[in-house]
Formats: C-alpha cells, sequence, structure tokens
C-alpha cells in the first residue's frame, strides 16, 4: 500500500469515526438510539485496528495490513450506515436506499476479518496446506452468507426493519440455507482461536511471547461472541470482548517488538489512550446526566460534559503521559529509585548477584537485554531474550582505573537510540557495577582456586600413596620375608652363612627403603629447595638422576627472587615431566631450562623420545593433570606439545618472580 492509498484509508475511517461520535452522541435524537454503548466500544476497537493496519502497511507491507484495515473500515461503515438509517437517512433520495441496504451485509466485515486475523496472526501466512484449504472453504461460505444477506428480500436484515430495498425475490426459497450459514460463524471463532493455539505450540521463544496476549483475548472473545451468536445476549459484552483484541496487539508490539512497531505506536499511544479516556468520559457523562436530569434541554448534558472534558484534557495528559513512561520506559524518570533497588541488591547476600543486578535493571528500564561483559569478552551475567545490541550502548565498568568489564544494553528499539536520561542513568549505575564486578570476579576466582587446591591435595595424596605402595611397600615386605627366613634358617647351626647373607640382604632392603622415605619427605618440601634456592635443587636431582635418560639442565644462576609457592610448583613440575619422559617417551636424553621474562617464569622439559600418541593421553595417567592444576593454582598454565623436530614438550608459565 502506498502513500496515498494509507492516508485514503485513515481519512476514510477518521470521517466514519467522527460521524458516529456526532450520530450517537450529539446529534438530535441520539438519545433514542438503542446499544450506544457498546457500539462506542466497537468503534474505538475498529479504529485502533485500522490504524495499526495502515502504520504497518506503510512500514512494512505485511500481509495482515490489509485484513486490519478492511476490519477496521467495514465494521466502522457497517456501524456508521447503521446509525444514519437510524436517523432516518434512508428515505434520503439515491443514497437512501444504499444506506439502508448496506446494513444487510457489511456487517460481516467484522467476523470476518477477526477470524482471518486469527488464523494468520502474526506472519500472515497459512499455518499449512489443511490450514489454507480451511481458510478457503470458510471464505467461499463467507461469500455465500454475504450474497443471501445482502439480496435476501424482507425486513429481517434491515436496521429498520423495512424491506430490503434490492432485494431478490427469488432468494425467499434459499432463507433455510441463510441460517444454516449463519449457525457457521460461530465454528469459525473457534477455528480462529485453535490456530492461535496451535502456531504457539509450533512457535519459538519469541513468537510465543508476541502471541500469548492474543490467545488470551482470542480465548475471551470467541465464547462470548458464540454465546452472542447464539443465545442472542447482548452488545456489550462482544464489543468489551473486541476491544481487548487490538489491546492485546498493542502489548505484543510495545513488550515483544511485533512488526517492529514499538517506535511508531509508543509515539501515538498517549494520544490514543487521551482520546478513549476523554470520550470514555463524554458517554459516561452524558449518560448519568440524560438519567438524573430527564427534563433538561436536549443538548444540555451534551454542552455541560464537554467543558469538562475540555478542562481536564490537559491535567489528564501530563497523567496519562507519567503512567505511560512508566509502563514503557520503566523508572528511567526516578533514578532514584534504580539506585534504590541497585543498593538494596547489593546488600543482599544470596547468590547469583550479577544476574540479579542486570535482570533488575532489564525490568527497571524496561530495555530489552543488559549484560556484563569482562575484559576477555565472554558475558558473566546478562538478562533479556536479545534485542538490537550492535547500537546500543556499552559503558566501561573501572575500579581505581582499571578496567574490570563492561555494561552493555540494547535499544528498547532499533529506530530509538537511549535518550540521554537513558544514558547518565546507565553511566551513574556503573560506577557502582564495577566494584560488584570486581568482587564477583575475585570471588569466582577464589572458589575456583580453592577447588583447584583441593585437587591437587588429592593428587598429593594419590601421588603419596603410590609412592608408599610402589616403592617403599615392597622393600619393606622384602626386607621383612628375608628376616624371617634368616631367623629360620638360624635355628640350624649349619646354615649360618646362608642365613648372615640374607640378613645383609635385609639390611640392604632397609637402607633402599630409608632412601625411598628420604625421598618421599624431599619431594613434599625438598629441603635444598629452601636452603639453596631452586636451580641448585633441580642440579642436584639432574646430576643424581638414576633412570636411563640422560639429564641436562639450563638455568641463570643466580635467580632473581621467586615467591616460594612458585619454586615449589616449578619444581614439582620439572621433575613430574621428567619421570614421565623417563616412563614413556623412550628417548634417551632429557634437558631442562629455566628463563625468566616480564615478571614470569618459563620451565620447559623436552625430551627426544617418540612424542605424543596419536590416541589422547589420560591425564590422570601420566601426571599431566597434576602439572596443569600446579601450574593453575598459581595463575599460570602447562602446555604439552610434539615439537616438529620430534620429541615432547612440556613448558610451565608461572607468575611470581619478584621485580
Amino acid at each position: 500500500m502506498d502513500r496515498r492509498a494509507g492516508r485514503a484509508a485513515l481519512a476514510a475511517q477518521s470521517a466514519l469515526t467522527v460521524w458516529l461520535v456526532l450520530s450517537l452522541w450529539v446529534l438530535p435524537g441520539a438519545s433514542a438510539l438503542p446499544d450506544r454503548p457498546a457500539v462506542s466500544l466497537y468503534a474505538v476497537a475498529l479504529g485502533l485496528l485500522a490504524g495499526t493496519g495502515v502504520v504497518l502497511a506503510r512500514r512494512q507491507r505485511h500481509p495482515l495490513a490489509a485484513v486490519l484495515i478492511a476490519t477496521g473500515l467495514g465494521g466502522t461503515g457497517f456501524f456508521a450506515a447503521s446509525t444514519a438509517v437510524a436517523h432516518g437517512h434512508h428515505r434520503l433520495p439515491v443514497v437512501g436506499p444504499v444506506l439502508a441496504w448496506l446494513p444487510t451485509w457489511l456487517w460481516l466485515a467484522v467476523p470476518v476479518g477477526i477470524v482471518t486475523l486469527l488464523l494468520r496472526f502474526p506472519t500472515g501466512t497459512p499455518l499449512g496446506r489443511w490450514w489454507r484449504l480451511a481458510e478457503r472453504v470458510a471464505a467461499a461460505l463467507a461469500l455465500c452468507l454475504a450474497l443471501l444477506a445482502g439480496f435476501m428480500p424482507g425486513g429481517e436484515g434491515t436496521v429498520t426493519g423495512e424491506p430490503n430495498p434490492f432485494g431478490v425475490p427469488a432468494l425467499v426459497t434459499l432463507t433455510p440455507l441463510l441460517n444454516a450459514l449463519f449457525t457457521v460463524l460461530p465454528g469459525a471463532f473457534l477455528l480462529g482461536a485453535a490456530a492461535l493455539v496451535v502456531r504457539y505450540r509450533r512457535g519459538g521463544p519469541v513468537e510465543r511471547q508476541q502471541i500469548r496476549w492474543v490467545v488470551a483475548a482470542a480465548g475471551i472473545l470467541a465464547p462470548v461472541s458464540v454465546g452472542t451468536a447464539l443465545l442472542g445476549t447482548a452488545w456489550i459484552a462482544e464489543a468489551a470482548a473486541v476491544v481487548l483484541l487490538p489491546g492485546a496487539i498493542a502489548v505484543a508490539v510495545l513488550r515483544h517488538r511485533l512488526w517492529d512497531l514499538g517506535l511508531v505506536l509508543r509515539r501515538t499511544l498517549l494520544y490514543a489512550l487521551l482520546t478513549a479516556v476523554l470520550l470514555g468520559a463524554y458517554v459516561g457523562g452524558v449518560l448519568s446526566l440524560d438519567a438524573a436530569l430527564p427534563t433538561a434541554p436536549e443538548l444540555l448534558p451534551e454542552v455541560l460534559v464537554t467543558g469538562v472534558v475540555a478542562i481536564v484534557a490537559l491535567p489528564l495528559r501530563e497523567v496519562l503521559q507519567a503512567a505511560l513512561e512508566r509502563v514503557l520506559f520503566g523508572a528511567r524518570r526516578d533514578p532514584h529509585q534504580v539506585v534504590r533497588t541497585l543498593g538494596r541488591l547489593l546488600e543482599s547476600s544470596r547468590e547469583p548477584l550479577l544476574e540479579r543486578v542486570v535482570a533488575e535493571l532489564s525490568a527497571a528500564l524496561r530495555l530489552p537485554r543488559v549484560a556484563i561483559e569482562l575484559p576477555d569478552g565472554s558475558v558473566t551475567a546478562a538478562a533479556g531474550t536479545g534485542g538490537p545490541t550492535g547500537n546500543g550502548l556499552r559503558i566501561p565498568l573501572q575500579v581505581g582505573g582499571q578496567t574490570v568489564g563492561a555494561l552493555v544494553t540494547s535499544r528498547r528499539h532499533p529506530a530509538e537510540p537511549l535518550s540521554p536520561a537513558d544514558r547518565r542513568l546507565l553511566t551513574d549505575l556503573a560506577g557502582h557495577l564495577g566494584v560488584v564486578v570486581q568482587s564477583a570476579s575475585l570471588d569466582t576466582a577464589l572458589r575456583r582456586s580453592h577447588e583447584r587446591l583441593t585437587h591437587i591435595r588429592a593428587e598429593e595424596r594419590s601421588r603419596l600413596q603410590r609412592d608408599l605402595h610402589d616403592g617403599l611397600g615392597p622393600l619393606l615386605s622384602a626386607a621383612n620375608m628375608r628376616v624371617a627366613a634368616a631367623r629360620n634358617l638360624l635355628a640350624d647351626p649349619a646354615d649360618v652363612d646362608r642365613a648372615t647373607t640374607v640378613l645383609d640382604t635385609a639390611t640392604g632392603d632397609l637402607a633402599g627403603a630409608l632412601e625411598e622415605v628420604q625421598r618421599i619427605i624431599a619431594d613434599l618440601r625438598p629441603g635444598q629447595l629452601a636452603e639453596r634456592g631452586l636451580v641448585a635443587a633441580l642440579r642436584d636431582q639432574v646430576d643424581h638422576w638414576a633412570g636411563r635418560l640422560t639429564v641436562t639442565l639450563e638455568a641463570p644462576d643466580p635467580l632473581p627472587p621467586i615467591e616460594p609457592a612458585t619454586e615449589t610448583a616449578a619444581y614439582r613440575i620439572v621433575l613430574e615431566a621428567l619421570r614421565n619422559a623417563e616412563r614413556h617417551s623412550g628417548g634417551g636424553s632429557a634437558r631442562v631450562r629455566l628463563a625468566i621474562s616480564d615478571g614470569t617464569l618459563t620451565v620447559d622439559v623436552r625430551d627426544d623420545g617418540a612424542g605424543l600418541p596419536a590416541t589422547p593421553v589420560r591425564v590422570g595417567a601420566v601426571g599431566l593433570r597434576s602439572m596443569a592444576e600446579r601450574a593453575e593454582a598459581l595463575g599460570g598454565a602447562v602446555r604439552v606439545e610434539s615439537p616438529a623436530e620430534g620429541g615432547t614438550v612440556v613448558r610451565g608459565v608461572l607468575p611470581g618472580v619478584r621485580a
């Protein structure tokens, strides 16, 4: 739909609405018309539907735009023509018969339009092949109903009960068919409601949020319409139910970005609400004065209510604007409330704190998405279901001049940047959030460090158990058996020499056990490491290496001051890497190299063996996990790789070198 057609539809809708207001509440004889409140509610709902359709057509050319416009224009046209007939204008020459004829079939615009909207909401396309077939059947039945109702002779379909000016006498025989078609309408409403439910169940999270409110409105509208059609109840209930439909669409547009019309609708919603409230006040005031002053002149209630409405219009606009801004923009106009809420959250000890803070900001300021990013780009906390964050706002979070993260927010609408008030409020809050993010990061680091230390302790216990079982245990068992054998031999004087030999062997076993105990004690906290430093302790291990590997050491001597925890970790990593190379590499030599750079200690252990196996190595089986845990406990890292020239390299990078 081009701009000219949109303007024409909007002008026609406005003209019909103005005529309805005048004919229902202003013109002489208006008080005698029946169902004035119900018709007024219909006029409000149909006007909102038509206006939404015009905006949707001009911005997106959406398939549902034509449905909304046709429903609004057709329904308003029906009520406008009916009130014109009620005022006697059907007796005018030329246009009079047309006015009397239009209501006989134009009423179908409302039920057909609403059912079509329910069947195709929100995409404008059918659910599937069978649903398309059901729509075509319903459209054919609606067309037949419109033709029969529009040209059926007699006065059953006219407003005044007078004969249809364009009635065809031959159609009288089809009256049973007409009555049968009337019974299809309730089923059509139920079909539309069922289509919404099916679409809701098939849709994703965003589409479900958009459909949810319309499903609720349809759940009320369908049974009310069926009851009105079958039981002949008052129109006011159906009119009130119809008003819920544009209200539900407005919620989906404003809160869940339906059709991306939020910006346009927000700019016009204030005036729509003001018009609706003033119209409701006008209608209620006129009805009340008519009932209280039955003998007053005919236009006196209208004049009095018009004066009161004119007086309260400006203050009412301010009240509605404040209420609307709170609904759409949250507590932006009351930043102290946001700060108080944030303060209460910071005082709370419940976890997780950051998630609760961003959720509160998203809800308080009505932002689609609020997130906190760490300096490495990872998101530590987020709230919302997405949104156009690319053009949103990114505010650095700093503590003591150091950036600890960023507060990232999205726009409420892609075409609506955050206002200066929003930016000021979020910037003020960022100062408080920086402390929260830093505290949360420290808490997380402390928790992970505790977990790593706990794991290291468990690994150390396992290593001690393994050393005692595999090394010390067999030596003591052998010595025990040899001592027992020597005791048995001493019972025979002829076997004294053999007993002496066995005891000498047992003495060797005990000496080996003593050395193993000393080695285990040294591994817990090597005396050389505490007394002579890292390089001397490693050189002692390298010089007295008892395995088949030829081990060399390259290290600056002396090293700069290093934290004791870093020295111990480096010592353990080197020994574990050498043991792994001795057991698994198959090589003949290994080189240990220490280097200092930028406050970190780098430890390299390289062997000339076969390299890493093609299949993944079980970390726990070869001690790699133990080395990695030791490094991570200090904020460092261990990497194991096979270079192109062959062999395996274990490289550990550890902080803790003092300046």
